[in-house]
């Protein structure tokens, strides 16, 4: 049980509302487990393919923890390479300096 209170302890909360969508960001950077609730703006997250655990179902979260899935933590950091890397913020300002 110490064990899978530790793992809880990996798993990021987030209280602040502008705050949210970095913390969700950063958990994915650091191949953490990270449990959301819903919010509208997490849905433009979700619509790019990311993967978080739901922090309403306990038991989902705690059987997440206990045998980590390491494919949704790959393609979540995929994803990220892909949307938020500086590579992706290069290509989004090349594309909109080219429109000025």
């Amino acid at each position: 049980m110490s064990d899978l209170v530790e793992r809880v302890r990996e798993v990021l909360p987030s209280v602040r509302r502008d705050l949210e969508d970095l913390v969700r960001i950063e958990s994915v950077w650091a191949d953490r487990p990270l449990a959301v609730l819903r919010y509208p703006a997490l849905e433009e997250i979700l619509a790019l393919g990311f993967s978080f655990l739901p922090a309403d179902d306990p038991d989902a979260v705690a059987e997440a923890l206990r045998r980590p899935d390491a494919s949704t933590a790959a393609r979540n950091h995929q994803l990220a390479e892909v949307h938020f890397s500086m590579d992706a913020l290069e290509r989004s300002l090349d594309a909109l300096l080219r429109t000025v």
